[in-house]
């Protein structure tokens, strides 16, 4: 296989996978929204690099015999992640713009607040907290989203490399 095949399929696959993956986010997103005290969407959240490890098995055991270098898997995961990103901004821009009128940053400005009290009984200063809460108020759909955006990448290219070496495989499986 060419290298140029190589990429191609890891991209190919990496899209199917990176649609699985938005709608894991989007599920966990929806379940913070809806229910913020319950643990089910943070349990989703967590499940994101373990969905991506048995993924890029998946990847390895059936398209590539088994074998795959740390190099392939990155580079696999790197853009699962990339699409998964893109599909969850699009369907928070989609949320933000059109279902939440501000819910979402509403209940970050809350959840300062309550900071805030604290910070009062201890005697700390809320100066920074203030404007925390006067930015957040200020900002858009759009930079929100896109903050987000820059989370998932940052995040996901560092969890990527734990994921990728403990996946990696030189040697094919033996099979009976």
């Amino acid at each position: 296989m060419t290298l140029s095949d190589a990429f191609k399929q890891v991209k190919a696959f990496a899209r199917i996978d990176g649609v699985f993956m938005a709608v894991l986010w989007a599920a966990s997103f929806m379940a913070i929204i809806f229910d913020p005290q319950s643990v089910w969407g943070t349990m989703l959240a967590i499940a994101t690099p373990f969905v991506a490890g048995a993924r890029l098995k998946v990847f390895r055991d059936r398209a590539l015999d088994g074998v795959i270098s740390f190099r392939r898997g990155y580079a696999y995961l790197w853009y699962t992640f990339l699409y998964a990103s893109l599909l969850f901004a699009a369907f928070q821009l989609v949320y933000f713009r059109f279902f939440d009128n501000g819910a979402f940053v509403g209940m970050l400005v809350g959840a300062l607040q309550t900071i805030e009290a604290i910070y009062r009984q201890q005697n700390l200063s809320v100066r920074e907290l203030q404007e925390a809460v006067n930015t957040l108020r200020a900002t858009s759909d759009v930079q929100l989203v896109f903050t987000f955006f820059t989370q998932n990448i940052t995040f996901c290219a560092i969890m990527s490399l734990p994921v990728a070496a403990i996946m990696r495989r030189s040697n094919a499986p033996y099979n009976k």
